[in-house]
């Protein structure tokens, strides 16, 4: 995917470079920079897998093995360039309750980042040195790339997105996150064939995609299970009809029709998947980060912000 670049912290936040030669770039959404006073530290919060392909990245320890990685990463710096302090707490998942079970691994490492910005490119990406590449969405969502800067795909559980800890939707508080409700819902199998345009997955944050959507979430929810399936005509690949199941949709599926349209508040170039508005709930727009992973937009058309459990990412599920 595009090898974009992060504006820097502490004037801005920018992101990428490339050792080596420089990968063809791809099309994608436009990044503002990320401006902070000078000197201030920015912070990214997030939940992601502990995939083979990061763990490797990251050179941390596989005995376990681990499933889930919270990240905390403060950067400071000037236009395209600057330090950077990640620490990462890693190990299996809680079972039950958001977060990590007891007795996590820990590391931590300090270093500089750099960024570049393709001029075929409207992304930008932040490289931090001996660790990962990220590419910015927004100046409040990051995400990790692969050593072929595509954008890393998670699973049904977590995405590899990043936000900004102070543009972050508030996580409810313990006695909530405790005593969420049984969120258990129907599903149908897998779909595959020509038929499918993709299925993707993930989990989110409940309370603003629930205010988005226009729909009354389960009391004390926190975070809500999606399995979107997107079908198209076999023959032309035209966009016919769409199918929301998940933890907001537990008895009934939502299903309507979507499209596909070209541009955000910040890119006219950006690709969005509409899903059109269906059983009184409202249209939703999701950005098309590539081919692997799709990011859900508020009403202004930027990335939806979420925090250090959940992000507002989906993630294409395999077939089979």
């Amino acid at each position: 995917m595009s090898c974009v670049s992060l504006f820097a912290v502490a004037l801005l936040l920018a992101a990428c470079t490339s050792s080596g030669s420089q990968p063809e770039a791809r099309p994608g959404a436009a990044s503002s920079p990320i401006s902070t006073p000078d000197g201030q530290v920015t912070t990214f919060v997030g939940s992601t897998p502990a995939g083979a392909e990061i763990l490797s990245a990251l050179g941390l320890d596989r005995a376990g093995p681990p499933e889930l990685i919270e990240w905390t990463l403060a950067l400071q710096g000037s236009e395209r360039s600057g330090s950077f302090d990640l620490r990462l707490v890693y190990g299996r998942a809680a079972q039950g309750s958001p977060g990590l079970a007891s007795g996590p691994a820990q590391d931590r490492r300090q270093g500089t980042w750099t960024s570049t910005t393709l001029p075929d490119n409207t992304r930008r990406v932040l490289r931090l040195s001996d660790a990962v590449d990220l590419v910015q969405l927004s100046p409040d969502v990051l995400h990790v790339l692969t050593s072929e800067r595509d954008l890393m795909v998670g699973d049904g559980g977590w995405s590899y997105t990043l936000n900004r800890e102070a543009s972050a939707e508030p996580i409810p508080d313990d006695g909530v996150v405790s005593s969420q409700p049984d969120m258990s819902y129907r599903i149908l199998p897998l779909s595959t064939g020509a038929e499918t345009f993709g299925v993707f997955e993930g989990r989110t944050p409940c309370q603003g995609i629930a205010d988005l959507i226009a729909i009354e979430p389960p009391e004390n929810c926190v975070k809500v299970k999606w399995r979107i399936t997107l079908n198209q005509d076999a023959q032309t690949s035209k966009p016919t009809s769409y199918r929301i199941e998940g933890s907001l949709h537990r008895q009934n599926a939502r299903e309507g029709t979507w499209s596909r349209i070209r541009g955000t508040s910040d890119d006219p170039k950006a690709s969005v998947i509409r899903l059109g508005a269906a059983a009184g709930e409202s249209e939703l727009d999701l950005l098309v980060g590539d081919d692997g992973v799709l990011f859900v937009l508020d009403e202004s058309g930027k990335p939806l912000v979420g925090h250090a459990l959940y992000s507002y990412s989906l993630n294409r599920r395999a077939s089979g």
